[in-house]
Formats: C-alpha cells, sequence, structure tokens
C-alpha cells in the first residue's frame, strides 16, 4: 500500500470523509468468535470516540458489552465510487465502553444525540433497553483507492481526532 499524500493531508481527507457519515458499519465478535456486523447511527466526540446508542434486543449490544472490542467502518456510496473494487473507505479499530445512564456524560452525548437525529431520540432517549457506548479508536486505515492507504496511530490518530467536530 502506497502513500499518495502526506500525512497532513491524509489525515485532512479522512476527517473530511468522516465528517460526510451520520451511520456507521459495526463489527463485533459473538460468542465463540461468531462475527456480526450490524450498523448505529453515531455521534462523534472529542479523541476519535463515536457514541452509538443500541438496543439490548440487538446481538452487537451484547457482544460489546462482553468482549469490549469493535470495528467501525464508513465506507463510500457505491454510487459515487470511481471504482467499486476500490471504494474510500476508513477503519477503526476500537474499545467499548458502556456510559453510565443519566450520568453528566449520558445526557451530554444524549443531548448530541437530539441535536444531531431530532424528535425520535425523543422517542427513544428514555427507553430502558438502551444501552450508550463510548467506542474509542486505537488505530484507524484510511483507503483513498488502489495503493493508496493511510495508518493512523499515535500522534497520527491524535491529528484526526484535532481535526474532529467532536464535543
Amino acid at each position: 500500500m502506497a502513500d499518495r499524500a502526506t500525512p497532513e493531508e491524509a489525515v485532512a481527507e479522512a476527517a473530511a470523509f468522516l465528517g460526510g457519515f451520520r451511520t456507521l458499519m459495526l463489527a463485533t465478535c459473538g460468542e465463540g468468535g461468531t462475527p456480526d456486523a450490524s450498523y448505529a447511527p453515531f455521534v462523534r466526540g472529542r479523541h476519535n470516540v463515536f457514541y452509538v446508542y443500541v438496543s439490548q434486543l440487538a446481538r452487537h449490544t451484547a457482544n460489546l458489552s462482553a468482549s469490549r472490542q469493535a470495528s467501525v467502518l464508513v465506507i463510500e456510496n457505491e454510487d459515487d465510487a470511481r471504482e467499486v473494487f476500490a471504494r474510500r473507505r476508513l477503519t477503526f479499530r476500537c474499545t467499548a465502553e458502556p456510559i453510565e445512564r443519566y450520568s453528566t456524560h449520558w445526557d451530554r452525548v444524549m443531548d448530541r444525540f437530539g441535536v444531531q437525529f431530532g424528535e425520535v431520540i425523543e422517542f427513544i432517549r428514555p427507553l430502558e433497553d438502551f444501552v450508550l457506548f463510548a467506542l474509542r479508536a486505537e488505530s484507524a486505515v484510511f483507503v483513498e483507492g488502489f495503493a493508496q492507504a493511510h495508518r493512523f496511530e499515535g500522534e497520527l490518530l491524535g491529528r484526526l481526532a484535532l481535526i474532529s467536530d467532536g464535543f
């Protein structure tokens, strides 16, 4: 995988790309290593944290609670891609941490969900079967096309966080 942009250019491009999404693809691992793929709306916090508010009726919620690990993917729409085999995408490896319901942190994040997603949040916010998770990115890979991949760890991942519109 060849880098064709400077690290600063790749970070700026990845941040702009990520800013175009309201949902993420979520990969989790169930009992015995069984993989599960799903999606969730998210709000982004500081320091490359994705917050998801998910129902305990979903397998991914049980998986996040048990393993505390996830992979997050945002990917270019097929119709917008120059080449379907090389769609632009950003993948994060994350650790998952539940946020205590009705804590100050929970209230602040849920208020942000309300701003971003509107009245549906008023309906699901009080539902006791929903859990708020912070998915903390530990590393990321941004693929811009064939032979154009950029790995973000440490300082580069930190730079990606600084460009974010998180709270």
